[in-house]
């Protein structure tokens, strides 16, 4: 059975993972909004359109951290059924 405190240490691993991958996302994509301006119709538009690249960005880091844990929980079955 999965235990409460379980489930709240993955809910803050995963909130990491985003912010994280949120965080290397804005800085590699900074050198572009030169050109996410140079394509939009005012200031604003370009804004959004990098906040959008970085929360789609960012929703990489959940998606592998949910890959390692499922790896983990499986290695441990593994070495479970092994003794």
């Amino acid at each position: 059975m999965i235990s409460e405190r379980h489930i709240v240490r993955e809910l803050v691993f995963h909130g990491l993972a985003f912010c994280i991958a949120a965080g290397v996302a804005a800085i590699f994509l900074y050198r572009n909004y030169g050109f996410l301006e140079a394509h939009t119709e005012d200031a604003s538009t370009a804004r959004d359109a990098f906040l959008t690249c970085i929360i789609v960005a960012g929703g990489i880091g959940p998606a592998i951290m949910l890959l390692a844990f499922w790896v983990l929980g499986r290695t441990r079955i593994s070495r479970d059924r092994a003794q």
